[in-house]
Order: structure tokens, then C-alpha cells, then sequence
């Protein structure tokens, strides 16, 4: 094999591996915005529930009603 045909063989690897790297990046960009996205969501649930409060019924013996 020719010094000219090695070089060709090796630009077309190194095409394809740039390739490569670009696609696992974007992969990881995705999955870094799926990631915080889910986490906004985790958040904005736990704050809703702190903001509902809890209603229970109060034993009958202290008058019923319900308790905040």
C-alpha cells in the first residue's frame, strides 16, 4: 500500500470518527436538556405540593370541622 493510499485511508477514518464524536455530543446535549427538564418538573411538583395544604377531619369529640 502507497503512502498516498494510507493517507486516504486514514482521512476517510478520521472523517467518519469526527462524525461519530458530533452525534454522541448531540446525544448528550439531549439527554443533559431531558435531564433538566425532568428535574424542573420534579421540582415544580414538589413546590406544588407545599403549597396545598392538607386538609384532615378532626375527631368529632372536638367539635368536627376540618383542620388546616
Amino acid at each position: 500500500m502507497g503512502r498516498y493510499e494510507r493517507i486516504a485511508i486514514l482521512e476517510g477514518i478520521a472523517k467518519t470518527k469526527r462524525v461519530e464524536l458530533e452525534l454522541i455530543e448531540a446525544e448528550l446535549e439531549r439527554l443533559r436538556a431531558e435531564d433538566k427538564n425532568d428535574f424542573e418538573r420534579f421540582k415544580a411538583e414538589i413546590n406544588e405540593q407545599k403549597a396545598e395544604p392538607e386538609l384532615s377531619p378532626v375527631p368529632k369529640r372536638t367539635g368536627g370541622g376540618i383542620r388546616l
